[in-house]
């Protein structure tokens, strides 16, 4: 654990309120001990106070890198997604540290109001996306829009990037290249106006609006169409002020008290994917037991969730999982470019040795691959090297578990009831998977010893999962969500007055 006292709210000291934005903005949170990120959601609540108490035209020179770092993208540290306190506090302080930041910058943004609402034949619904890069992300958020009828609704997709990708040739061959908008997140007030020029009923955010201050994030400060809207790729509630509705799945089992959205329920568990593109099928790297001196018969246990997902609270359960079972290896890749591309890897490999040493075992029983793998056949040749494939939690995954369930891994799940920490959980429940479901922690941990104690029964499961992935899973049947999202758009267009 660390110390680091938080400044009264009624500090008018600036050097000292600059000394704690910037331990708190600029510096490396440190992660690796049990409890430290769950620490820092109070840190992260009182730096967000403090910004909007200081937010000003012209601040003091001490505080102003403070709050420049929040406006400049580097404010989010993605550490909070994994915590297990609540966090609406923090993120509430957030939207109303942005509010007072954007007030001081534009007084007049706020004003604008959509013209009266008049009916029409076509919903007209605004998109807010990254790019059409067919990145796991980009194909999880295309269900959301791509396959709409263009009988009854006029689509346009607002983009950050501007690269040109087969995904977007395709929307444009759909729904015209007049409604395909260029927004750089770096033409802020700009964006504003263009969102709002388009008179859309609905504007969907399928950016991640708590991840930076970004071009979803300053959607969900200003209104910019009559219903604004986020989906499962937030982790935990926005706290914006203009976001008016959040598309869940229902088994996601939610509690409508935290969050400052309505709640708008998809049949299962909300989630849907596009196909990838196809992949050459033969591997880049050669992938062998032989590689990372395992035995040819002992148990390998598999997980590919990202860096951020690792605590030390997790680390520490594996560890205590390997120690039970002196013949298991676990593999890990955290490194997904993806999400970034400067991982704290020394530091992850330290918390790793860390929680080995308090259980006992030689760090060599977690196997962790440094680099990122190219393909996805890659990710599949090293993962079918093992016997069972591990979810994360309190944060768990989503796209990472698209690959095992290709392969017919049986998959160890435990669901939390927040976005982020209950998608495996429903994905799994939805397709009839639920003896892989863990409510608890014994749970998982009797889940996994069953998968590997009895062969018989992981040969099941896994024959299962084969069935259930080769007759169009609910994950992957497109048109039975289209229906779905279809039907909620027409919900929330029917309520606007």
């Amino acid at each position: 654990m660390f110390d680091l006292p938080l400044p009264d709210l009624a500090e008018t000291d600036a050097p000292t309120v600059a000394n704690f934005f910037d331990r708190v903005f600029n510096h490396p949170l440190p992660v690796a001990e049990i409890g430290d990120v769950d620490q820092w959601i109070p840190i992260f609540t009182r730096a967000y106070q403090l910004l909007e108490k200081w937010a000003r035209p012209d601040p003091v020179a001490a505080v102003r890198q403070g709050w420049n770092e929040f406006l400049n993208l580097r404010a989010y540290k993605l550490a909070y997604f994994a915590a297990s306190v609540p966090v609406l506090p923090m993120l509430a302080a957030r939207a109303r540290a942005a509010a007072a930041l954007c007030a001081a910058y534009n007084p007049t943004a706020a004003s604008w109001r959509p013209a009266p609402f008049r009916g029409r034949g076509k919903i007209k619904l605004a998109v807010e996306l990254k790019s059409f890069v067919a990145s796991p992300e980009t194909l999880a958020t295309l269900p959301f829009f791509m396959h709409l009828s263009p009988k009854k609704f006029a689509v346009t997709a607002f983009l950050s990037m501007p690269e040109r990708t087969p995904l977007m040739d395709e929307f444009v061959a759909k729904y015209g290249a007049e409604n395909l908008i260029i927004s750089p997140p770096e033409e802020g007030w700009k964006n504003l106006d263009r969102w709002r020029a388009g008179d859309y009923d609905l504007f969907l955010m399928v950016t991640n609006t708590s991840s930076v201050v970004n071009n979803a994030c300053l959607a969900g400060m200003y209104r910019v169409a009559r219903k604004q809207l986020v989906m499962f790729c937030q982790p935990h509630t926005t706290a914006l002020p203009a976001v008016d509705g959040f598309i869940v799945g229902r088994d996601l089992r939610l509690d409508p008290n935290d969050f400052t959205e309505k709640l708008y329920y998809l049949d299962g568990s909300g989630i849907c994917f596009r196909p990838a593109p196809v992949e050459p099928p033969s591997p880049n790297i050669a992938f062998t037991r032989e590689n990372f001196g395992l035995s040819p018969t002992g148990e390998i246990l598999v997980s590919g969730a990202n860096y951020y997902k690792l605590r030390a609270e997790l680390l520490d359960f594996w560890a205590r999982l390997l120690a039970s079972r002196p013949n298991a290896t676990m593999l890990l890749f955290p490194f997904n470019p993806f999400w970034s591309m400067n991982y704290a890897k020394e530091d992850f490999v330290r918390r790793v040795a860390t929680a080995c040493a308090k259980h006992g075992i030689e760090p060599s029983r977690f196997q962790v691959l440094m680099q990122p793998l190219p393909r996805r056949a890659d990710v599949r040749q090293l993962m079918a090297l093992g016997d069972i494939y591990l979810d994360s939690f309190p944060y768990s995954g989503a796209t990472s578990l698209l690959d095992p369930l290709a392969l017919g891994m049986p998959i160890v799940a435990m669901g939390t009831r927040t976005v982020c920490g209950g998608q495996g959980a429903a994905m799994l429940r939805e397709d009839g998977l639920d003896e892989l479901v863990a409510n608890n922690e014994d749970e998982y941990l009797a889940i996994c010893r069953r998968l590997l104690d009895d062969r018989d029964y992981r040969a099941q499961i896994a024959a299962r999962i084969k069935q259930v992935m080769s007759d169009r899973p609910a994950i992957h049947d497109l048109e039975k969500f289209n229906e779905k999202i279809e039907r909620v758009y027409k919900k929330v267009y029917g309520e606007i007055k």
